[in-house]
C-alpha cells in the first residue's frame, strides 16, 4: 500500500509537471505567435540616416509590374524559388527622391544582381540617372560582370569599376530562336499554322527549320535600329566615341590576345571602366566618401527598397486632388481573370473601369508592355477602353518596351499614342495554329474512328487529321480577323487602309520608325504621356495614381509576417550570368512554352509577337 503511494505521488508529479510544461509550451507559442502578428500589423519604421549613399541593386529582370499573385510570390521568396523582378517605378522614384534629400550624398549602382531589360526601360532608367546628376551628388557604378544592358546604366555614372577578374560584355541584338519542324515531323506531329501577314512569323518555328527571308529582313531594321541607339547613348553618356565602342567589339579577340586574356585589363584599356576593384576594396573606396557605417564595418548605405518604405507617405498629395490614373497592361493578353504580369480580358478591364467610375481621375494612361496574345481577349479590353473614352475621360498609351500585335490592338485607339524611338510595336497580324497527332497514335497502335451528325463533327478533334473544310474556316477567320486588324488601325489613326497594309502584315518596327509611319503620335516616355493627359483633361495640379489590383487582406498580413520573419527577402545576384549560356538559351525557351500554355482564345485566333525578350 506504501509502495502504491509512492508511486502513486511521483506519477503524479511527473504527470503535473508535463502538463505544467505543456501549457507554458502553448503559453510560449501563442505569445510568439501574437509578437509576430503584433509585428505584422505594425509597419517597420525606416530611419534615413544622413550622409548615406543610396544603392541602386535591382534584382532580376526590369519589369513594368512584377509578374504573379503577390502571395505566391512570397511564398516562392521565401522557398528560394522565386522569380526575380524589379519593378520600374520603384527605380525612377527612389532615384528622383534621392536627388532632392540632403541626406543621400551619393548614389551607388551596384549592377550584380539585375537581369535583362529592353532599351527603352534602359533609357528612362539612364535618363533619372542624368536627372540625379544636375544634383552634384556623384553617381558610382560597380559589378563583378557588366552585361549589355548593366553596362548602359553603368556609363551614366561618374566612376565605373569593375571586379580584376570580371568583363564587359558587348554583343549587340539577336533574335535567334528554336525551329521544331524536324522534330515535330520525327514525332509525326502535324502543327497547322494559319496566318495573315506575309512578315507574321509567330508561327514560323512549328513550319520550318529556319527563319523565313522575310522574318530576316523584318528582324534586322529594328534589330540595327537598337543596336545604333545603344551605340549613341553609351557613347554620350560615356564620352567615348561610337567607332572606339566599335572597335571594342569587332576586334574584342586581337585585343584580348594582346591584354593576354585579362578580360579586366582590356574593358580598362578600351575606356570602358574607370579601374579594377575587388569588392572590399570597393567598400574601402565608399568610406573615404561618405563614411563607415558603425553597424556592419560598410560604408554608409542603404537600399533603394528600405529607402522606399522610409518615405512611404510622405509629401503625398492630399486624396482629394484630381488624378491622373496608370493602369499597366504588362505580359500576354488572355482571357479571364489573371494575377499581375498578364493582361487578363476580365482582371484588366475590371481596372479600366474602376479608373472610368472614379469621379477622381480625370485622365487615364495604359501603359503597356506586351507582345499580345489573344484576339477575343485583345477586343474586350479595347472595347472597354472605348467605353472608358465615352465618359469624356482622355486615354493616353504610353508604350515601354514592346506594344506590338495584340499590345498594338489595345493601344490604337487611344486619344495619343506615345512610345520611346526604341519600342518594338507594329505586328499588324493574325494567326492561328492547331497541332493534330493522329500519325503518331497509329505508330503507337492506337487508332480514332466514330460517326458525326455534321461534315464538322469532330473536325477539330486533334487526334483526327484535320480536314480541307477545317483548314479554310481557319483560313477565312484568319483573314477576316486581319482585315478587321487593318480597318480598325485606319479608323483609329486617320488612315487609309490600303497604307495600313502596307506598314502591316506582320512586320514590326522600331518606335522611332513608327513614328515615321504614323503608327504612334509622338515620341517619350512615361511621364511625358502622363503630362500629356493632364494637360488633355485642363489639369494644371493633379496626383499621379496607379490603378492595380487590390491584395486580399488576408494574403497582406501573411506577406508581411513573411517579411518579418526574413522570409520573403528578395534575392540579389541573377545578374549577368543567369542571361548568359545554357540557362539563358533555356529560359528563353521557357518562355515561348509558358506564352503558348496561357493562350485560351476561344477560336484559336491570335494578335501575337515574339518579340518581347529584346
Amino acid at each position: 500500500m506504501h509502495r502504491n503511494s509512492i508511486f502513486t505521488r511521483v506519477f503524479l508529479f511527473i504527470w503535473h509537471a508535463m502538463d505544467a510544461a505543456r501549457k507554458v509550451m502553448h503559453f510560449v507559442l501563442m505569445l510568439t505567435f501574437f509578437v509576430i502578428l503584433l509585428a505584422a500589423l505594425s509597419p517597420k519604421v525606416y530611419k534615413i540616416p544622413s550622409g548615406i549613399a543610396l544603392v541602386l541593386s535591382p534584382s532580376g529582370n526590369l519589369v513594368e509590374q512584377t509578374t504573379g499573385d503577390p502571395l505566391e510570390r512570397a511564398l516562392e521568396q521565401a522557398s528560394g524559388n522565386e522569380t526575380l523582378e524589379t519593378q520600374m517605378r520603384d527605380l525612377i522614384e527612389a532615384v528622383d527622391r534621392a536627388a532632392d534629400d540632403k541626406r543621400v550624398e551619393t548614389l551607388v549602382l551596384d549592377l550584380d544582381g539585375m537581369g535583362s531589360a529592353g532599351l527603352s526601360k534602359l533609357q528612362e532608367l539612364g535618363k533619372v540617372i542624368d536627372r540625379f546628376k544636375v544634383s552634384g551628388k556623384p553617381v558610382i557604378a560597380m559589378a563583378s560582370v557588366y552585361s549589355q544592358e548593366t553596362y548602359y546604366l553603368a556609363a551614366h555614372a561618374d566612376e565605373i569599376y569593375l571586379h580584376p577578374m570580371g568583363m564587359v560584355i558587348l554583343d549587340g541584338y539577336e533574335r535567334y530562336r528554336m525551329f521544331y519542324k524536324d522534330g515535330l515531323d520525327k514525332l509525326s506531329i502535324d502543327w497547322h499554322v494559319f496566318r495573315a501577314g506575309t512578315h507574321k512569323s509567330f508561327g514560323e518555328p512549328f513550319t520550318r527549320n529556319d527563319m523565313s527571308e522575310e522574318d530576316k529582313s523584318s528582324s534586322r531594321q529594328w534589330l540595327d535600329g537598337l543596336w545604333l541607339a545603344f551605340r549613341q547613348d553609351v557613347s554620350a553618356a560615356r564620352g567615348v566615341s561610337v567607332q572606339d565602342l566599335d572597335g571594342y567589339v569587332n576586334e574584342f579577340v586581337p585585343r584580348l590576345q594582346a591584354a593576354n586574356g585579362d578580360m579586366g585589363k582590356l574593358a580598362v584599356e578600351g575606356g570602358l571602366v574607370d579601374g579594377l576593384m575587388s569588392w572590399p576594396e570597393f567598400s574601402d573606396h565608399m568610406v573615404a566618401m561618405v563614411g563607415e557605417d558603425d553597424e556592419t564595418d560598410g560604408y554608409n548605405q542603404m537600399h533603394f527598397l528600405d529607402y522606399l518604405e522610409a518615405l512611404d507617405g510622405t509629401d503625398m498629395k492630399p486624396d482629394g486632388d484630381d488624378q491622373v490614373a496608370v493602369i499597366v497592361a504588362s505580359g500576354s493578353i488572355v482571357g479571364g481573370d489573371q494575377p499581375p504580369g498578364t493582361i487578363g480580358s476580365e482582371s484588366t478591364a475590371r481596372l479600366i473601369r474602376q479608373a472610368a467610375d472614379s469621379e477622381k481621375v480625370k485622365a487615364v494612361v495604359l501603359r503597356v508592355d506586351s507582345g499580345g496574345g489573344s484576339a477575343m481577349a485583345s477586343e474586350f479590353i479595347r472595347e472597354e477602353l472605348l467605353r472608358l473614352q465615352a465618359t469624356g475621360k482622355p486615354l493616353v498609351v504610353s508604350m515601354s518596351s514592346v506594344a506590338a500585335s495584340g499590345g498594338y490592338w489595345i493601344s490604337m485607339s487611344a486619344d495619343e499614342i506615345w512610345a520611346s524611338p526604341t519600342t518594338i510595336t507594329g505586328s499588324i497580324g493574325v494567326i492561328a495554329m492547331f497541332p493534330t497527332f493522329p500519325r503518331a497514335l497509329d505508330r503507337l497502335g492506337i487508332h480514332v474512328d466514330g460517326v458525326g451528325t455534321t461534315p464538322f463533327s469532330g473536325s477539330f478533334r486533334p487526334d483526327r487529321p484535320l480536314s480541307d473544310d477545317a483548314k479554310a474556316i481557319l483560313q477565312i477567320v484568319v483573314d477576316s480577323g486581319y482585315q478587321d486588324f487593318l480597318t480598325k488601325v485606319a479608323g483609329s489613326r486617320d488612315m487609309e487602309v490600303k497604307d495600313v497594309d502596307q506598314i502591316g502584315q506582320g512586320r514590326v518596327w522600331t518606335g522611332a520608325r513608327a513614328h515615321e509611319l504614323g503608327l504612334v503620335d509622338k515620341l517619350g516616355g512615361l511621364e511625358d504621356a502622363v503630362a500629356s493627359a493632364a494637360d488633355l483633361a485642363g489639369l494644371t495640379d493633379f496626383r499621379t495614381v496607379y490603378i492595380e489590383q487590390e491584395m486580399d487582406p488576408s494574403d497582406r498580413l501573411l506577406i508581411s509576417m513573411l517579411r518579418d520573419l526574413g522570409l520573403g527577402k528578395v534575392g540579389q545576384h541573377a545578374g549577368a550570368w543567369s542571361a548568359m549560356g545554357v540557362q539563358g538559351m533555356l529560359s528563353k525557351l521557357q518562355l515561348e512554352l509558358d506564352t503558348l500554355s496561357r493562350f485560351n482564345d476561344p477560336r484559336g485566333i491570335y494578335y501575337h509577337c515574339f518579340c518581347g525578350d529584346q
